[in-house]
């Protein structure tokens, strides 16, 4: 029995919630130390699929220190151009330094990251959004198991996989298991769910 991809879960199990995972997400943190670090000049803040090609793209540009900072956001959303000031709050850090969150426009909270949606980029709370782990059903968790399990194997393919080069054979054989259970569990769950209609998905 060939496995669906993991993209599919979402037509699996049958949820439309929508989730952080279905937006682009901005960590407020690493873009602000960026940004602090060209001295308010603009620069490209990057999203890049697995196989490293670039899906997308914001201009953004840090002005200010750690007292007082923005974060001047510009970008597209469906084709419209969309420019968006945030305030910055630095929260001290116990052993030194700060962490950077933002206050989100629609809410007024500070949060550590930003989601750019329909409206622009705001926190999950403003779009109330899920996270990805809350809309799973039990095929969505065998298929994450799976795929965490074939990710250290550095493999795609659950049904033939080697041993990578350093790794112990110890190590191995408990991965090759997991993904193994996780075969069987899937098709146990998948015909429990579908029924005979599971062979033909």
């Amino acid at each position: 029995m060939s496995w669906p991809n993991p993209s599919m879960t979402r037509w699996l199990c049958g949820s439309r919630r929508t989730t952080t995972g279905d937006l682009r997400r901005i960590d407020v943190q690493p873009i602000v130390k960026c940004g602090l670090g060209f001295r308010g000049l603009g620069f490209s803040w990057v999203w890049k699929n697995s196989e490293g090609e670039r899906t997308a793209s914001v201009g953004a540009r840090v002005e200010g220190d750690e007292n007082e900072a923005y974060l001047h956001l510009d970008y597209r959303v469906d084709g419209a151009p969309m420019k968006q000031c945030i305030k910055l709050v630095a929260s001290p850090c116990r052993f030194g330094g700060v962490r950077w969150l933002a206050r989100c426009p629609s809410k007024g909270r500070s949060v550590a990251h930003l989601y750019i949606g329909s409206s622009g980029a705001y926190s999950r709370h403003a779009y109330g959004l899920k996270f990805d782990s809350q809309r799973e059903c039990a095929l969505d968790r065998s298929l994450r198991r799976r795929e965490k399990a074939l990710a250290k194997l550095k493999a795609k393919d659950p049904e033939f996989f080697r041993r990578p080069k350093g790794m112990h054979r110890r190590t191995f054989e408990q991965l090759s298991e997991a993904v193994f259970r996780e075969n069987e569990n899937f098709d146990r769950l998948a015909v429990a769910r579908f029924g005979g209609a599971y062979s033909s998905l």
